[in-house]
């Protein structure tokens, strides 16, 4: 029987924590795959109480009755059920832990879950356990933001205002804190994104709501925490890299007999390599925040001036406020590493052209009362500020994902031999010890590579994580695109969309694996066994702008009436600490 187990941590009371998860109504607010939820029985939840869900698996609804099994208030519970085809039993541990620094009680929770195809169906069961493990990590992954939602009073961002256009200018300048600064930039983006769906209506995402999001996952390089120990864990389990370190160290032992260094002692080179990729991606967010971050900031104060919703534009101080943005399509930006671990220094070029069209399309949004039109304004206006950012972005992502590793590694292993033994006696073995060294080099770059995409081609978002590399999925229990999206009547939004193969996608250009792929899952949807994607959108090539932005403009449309995007990216302890000027404890 096919079974996932893991636990997580949260700043939760265990009787807060046990109540919330047990209750199995709360279901769909934790698991992306549950569409609906109700308790069937009367009276408290205890033992006996029996749940009815609706999950949304294999490209359409799946009913899961399920029954308390087993309910030791504050310790555990265990639910069980079956179907035609499946029993299932999830039991869910609950122990409490160390209180946190400020005194805040947290709770371990263990998700230890089976499920098994029934009958004859059970042959099938080592193919049910390859998507399981998947399934397992999602609804875990919910339930720590669903156990985090707790601590927000179901409004994680309720009084905080959007940053000012000096507050933003002060975030940018920040470089001695980078990651602080990246939080602080995430949260920015959050206090942006609440307070344009407060003029806007929570039925419409915006370019910042967005925003906050990958902000958050850029924040994984940044810290480099993350990535840093999956790189070790994939570091120690390549026996040929040890076995070169083995060989470096055997000719350093003959250069210097005294010498008895460990091949481990080399990893910290090593590790730092993912400093070199985090230096790009650090310089990207810091540029995006100070240019549409501060150019929604300034659009807010700039609409307190302007009529109201119910009356008429005024269109004529409206271009006056968009006579600060630079004429002329964007570029990529000039970017140049500094030396040694110092920043990447980028320089803009181009224009603010689509700047200037995306700020129109959001200002006519503003005064637009066709639900529909309002959408396809809103869209544009997104799908603009999105081109215009990921245009300048291009070097930094191409830094980021072709960065020269073995040649950053030879020179910081080679830096850290000086060190060890001296220029003088690591002069004559320079050759021998850079024919030892390139080897490890070599090997690093590919795990760098396949890290460096594995993190960078993954978005979390609540409650799914999409895998850019692939088709993009509908979100969980609805269709491709909302009602007032699944057709686009807009001339110049259509012509956008077309541009980049967003609307309609189309496979020109993609590889012939990406192709099959598409009519294999195609194919599989249209009979209701697999979730619904739209064709032809995956990014195959992420440092490609054409390939990024199909992807992209899919996912605004998709997601535009996502209401779970509007949630804060941080609980509220969290962002009490950002505010203050503090990186909160713990996992972010």
């Amino acid at each position: 029987m096919p079974r996932y187990r893991s636990s997580i941590e949260v700043p939760v009371p265990v009787g807060d924590a046990f109540a919330f998860v047990t209750d199995f109504r709360n279901a769909a607010r934790w698991d992306p795959r549950v569409v609906r939820s109700e308790l069937l029985t009367d009276g408290p939840i205890g033992l006996g109480s029996r749940f009815h869900l609706v999950s949304f698996g294999l490209g359409k609804e799946v009913a899961l009755p399920y029954e308390v099994t087993t309910f030791e208030p504050g310790e555990r519970a265990v639910f069980e059920g079956r179907t035609l085809l499946f029993r299932y039993r999830d039991r869910i541990d609950f122990e409490p832990i160390d209180p946190t620094a400020d005194g805040t009680a947290g709770t371990r929770v263990t998700y230890d879950a089976r499920l098994s195809l029934r009958g004859p169906l059970a042959l099938g069961n080592p193919l049910l356990a390859l998507v399981f493990r998947r399934i397992g990590d999602d609804a875990l992954a919910g339930i720590r933001r669903g156990l985090l939602g707790l601590t927000l009073g179901g409004e994680p961002s309720a009084g905080l205002d959007a940053p000012t256009p000096e507050e933003v200018r002060r975030i940018v300048a920040m470089d001695d804190r980078p990651v602080l600064r990246n939080l602080q930039i995430t949260l920015g983006y959050h206090r942006l994104s609440n307070a344009l769906a407060r003029l806007y209506g929570p039925e419409n995402a915006n370019w910042c709501t967005y925003a906050a999001w990958a902000s958050k996952t850029a924040g994984t390089f940044i810290r480099g925490d993350e990535v840093r120990g999956e790189l070790r864990r994939l570091l120690e389990s390549k026996d040929r890299i040890w076995r070169h370190l083995h060989t470096l160290h055997r000719a350093l032992h003959g250069a210097d007999p005294d010498l008895k260094p460990e091949p481990g002692d080399d990893l910290g080179p090593i590790l730092g390599v993912v400093d070199e990729v985090g230096r790009f991606i650090r310089e990207g967010n810091r540029i995006v925040f100070a240019e549409l971050g501060g150019l929604f900031a300034e659009l807010l104060v700039e609409l307190e001036t302007h009529p109201g919703p119910d009356e008429e534009p005024d269109w004529k101080r409206f271009e006056r406020f968009l006579e600060r943005l630079r004429p002329g399509l964007p570029e990529p930006d000039a970017v140049e590493p500094t030396g040694g671990d110092g920043p990447v220094v980028s320089r803009p070029r181009g224009g603010q052209d689509l700047l200037r069209d995306s700020m129109r399309a959001h200002y006519a949004a503003r005064f637009e009362t066709d639900p529909k039109k309002r959408a396809e304004l809103l869209l544009l206006g997104n799908a603009l500020g999105g081109l215009h950012e990921q245009t300048r972005l291009q070097s930094c992502i191409a830094g980021a994902l072709d960065a020269p590793v073995a040649e950053i590694l030879y020179s910081r292993m080679n830096d850290a031999l000086v060190e060890r033994l001296g220029r003088k006696l690591l002069g004559p073995a320079q050759e021998v010890l850079h024919r030892l060294i390139t080897p490890v080099g070599e090997e690093v770059a590919e795990l760098v590579r396949e890290l460096s995409t594995r993190f960078l081609m993954r978005l979390p978002i609540p409650g799914e994580v999409l895998e850019l590399g692939e088709d993009h999925p509908a979100p969980p229990g609805g269709p491709l695109y909302p009602p007032v999206l699944a057709t686009i009547e807009h001339a110049e939004l259509a012509a956008t969309l077309g541009r980049y193969g967003a609307e309609p996608t189309r496979a020109a250009g993609l590889p012939f694996k990406a192709r099959l792929r598409t009519r294999v899952v195609g194919m599989l949807a249209r009979r209701g066994l697999h979730r619904a994607v739209v064709p032809w959108s995956a990014a195959v090539d992420w440092t490609e702008l054409g390939d990024r932005m199909r992807y992209i403009f899919v996912y605004f449309r998709s997601r535009q009436a996502q209401a779970s995007l509007l949630g804060a990216p941080f609980d509220r302890t969290q962002v009490e600490a950002i505010l203050a000027g503090r990186v909160p404890e713990g996992p972010l």
